[in-house]
């Protein structure tokens, strides 16, 4: 592939001093061109040698030679090149590219977190304005899931409405529903159960062995004295014996 001509790679701006006129000529024609010196006398006395006006000249096209080959980054731009030229505006472009592209991808980034902030605040109105049952386990279940802020959002809010019941209690959960069905009964469990989220009777069952004792306030009597020691240790040891299927 030919590189650049002569004239593409001369630095006119340092050899005219600014006035576009070189102290010199150039002569382009043939595959070689040649500089002569404004005072050339046309002739030499020796055969392939400048005469004596061109041999002025000599030195400061070397220099202009050696400027032209090794090019200064902060040179300014009347003393380059046109190939020099083309390749400083070829470097801003792809500057400016590279500047286009990270601004799409800047763009793209803040438009994402701005999103994740609206999901953000969107949780804490839902949180804030609402009080949901067993909060800290749906969380829980959420981000063991991987939920995005979104999911979250819509399970809590499935949640409010009864369509979202999360499945698992934990032991407070379970003790809690003791509590309530030992101090109100299946009314009060029932209604803890559907407004708390709490066990129903069915789970505890199925989670609890129930012991009934019969107090007194009088004299103990036998058959009192033989159903609590019945129920505290007779059944459960009977209960624990039964083979169990899996």
């Amino acid at each position: 592939v030919p590189g650049p001509s002569f004239l593409e790679t001369f630095p006119v701006g340092r050899a005219s001093a600014g006035q576009r006129v070189l102290p010199f000529g150039i002569d382009t024609r043939g595959n070689i061109p040649h500089a002569y010196s404004q005072n050339c006398a046309g002739a030499t006395t020796t055969s392939m040698s400048p005469c004596s006006g061109c041999t002025e000249v000599v030195g400061f096209i070397e220099h202009l030679l050696s400027l032209a080959q090794d090019t200064k980054p902060h040179t300014k731009y009347r003393f380059l090149s046109h190939s020099d030229m083309v390749n400083v505006a070829r470097q801003y472009s792809a500057e400016n590219n590279w500047l286009k592209l990270k601004g799409l991808n800047d763009a793209r980034r803040v438009s994402h977190i701005l999103t994740q902030l609206d999901g953000y605040k969107s949780l804490i109105m839902v949180l804030s304005e609402n009080n949901i049952p067993r909060l800290q386990h749906i969380l829980t279940v959420a981000l063991k899931r991987g939920s995005s802020i979104r999911q979250i959002i819509n399970t809590l809010e499935d949640s409010l409405t009864g369509a979202y019941h999360p499945q698992g209690y934990t032991g407070d959960d379970l003790d809690m529903a003791i509590l309530a069905y030992r101090l109100g009964g299946r009314a009060l469990l029932h209604a803890f159960s559907h407004r708390l989220a709490l066990p129903s009777l069915h789970t505890l069952q199925a989670h609890q062995n129930f012991t009934s004792i019969t107090p007194t306030i009088g004299p103990i009597t036998p058959d009192q004295l033989d159903s609590n020691i019945k129920n505290l240790l007779l059944n459960p040891l009977s209960d624990s014996s039964l083979p169990h299927h899996g």
